[in-house]
């Protein structure tokens, strides 16, 4: 009966470990994806933040979408630039330090899809200190 009991209590530790790390694992603030649509964001410093006052470089990397279609709102974004390839955008973001909303960067991206649907989406990216 022990022996049974130390299975169990073995097995629902394992399942529970694997979905914390599945769900851990799947967890990327950065990628929006949508049916066939995606989008994944890139900060030019390889890091997962950004800093106050300091002009950063935010690169998405777009599938299936037509960034013609695209709208951008957010604090401190400015010089939109298109690649020729239509496949990345790039953004400069300069964050001001008065803005201090728990130290997140909300940016908000919508766009169509090949129906004219309307979609809308938000990436939360950290703010600190140089």
């Amino acid at each position: 009966m022990k022996m049974k009991m130390k299975k169990n209590i073995s097995l629902v530790i394992l399942v529970s470990l694997l979905f914390v790390g599945w769900n851990t694992f799947q967890k990327n603030d950065f990628i929006f994806q949508r049916g066939n649509q995606k989008m994944i964001i890139k900060l030019e410093n390889g890091q997962s933040y950004i800093k106050w006052n300091v002009k950063s470089k935010l690169i998405l990397k777009l599938e299936n979408i037509d960034p013609i279609k695209l709208s951008f709102a957010g604090p401190g974004i400015s010089n939109l630039k298109i690649e020729n390839s239509k496949e990345e955008v790039q953004l400069d973001i300069l964050v001001p330090k008065q803005n201090k909303e728990r130290g997140i960067l909300k940016y908000f991206v919508s766009g169509k899809d090949s129906k004219d649907s309307t979609w809308t989406h938000y990436f939360s990216i950290q703010i600190k200190n140089h």
